[in-house]
């Protein structure tokens, strides 16, 4: 059996430290931002780790395999919102949909 497939999307504070241990897990990994600077310092510190860790630069790309999905995009109701909707119309059925919180 294939291993699990984890979307993280947001590449920001927390998103790239989650990625590299899920793929020190053994799970496949992508990396999900829209802004290039931030997934060029997370492939860095990706490359840096030694880690097979995919980056994206959309959430289609990055969820259209997942297995598990979760969002490391800011606390602001709107950005979930967006996020939670694009991965509910573009990843598989079977996807499971996360969101840490600070509460």
């Amino acid at each position: 059996m294939p291993p699990l497939r984890v979307a993280v999307i947001g590449a920001g504070r927390l998103g790239p430290s989650f990625a590299l241990e899920c793929a020190r897990a053994g799970f496949s990994t992508v990396l999900e931002d829209v802004m290039p600077h931030k997934l060029r310092r997370a492939g860095e510190q990706i490359e840096q780790a030694g880690l097979d860790v995919e980056l994206a630069s959309t959430v289609e790309a990055a969820v259209r395999e997942a297995d598990i999905a979760i969002d490391f995009v800011p606390d602001e109701l709107e950005s979930k919102l967006e996020i939670f909707s694009l991965i509910d119309r573009m990843a598989p059925p079977k996807t499971v949909i996360c969101t840490p919180t600070d509460a």
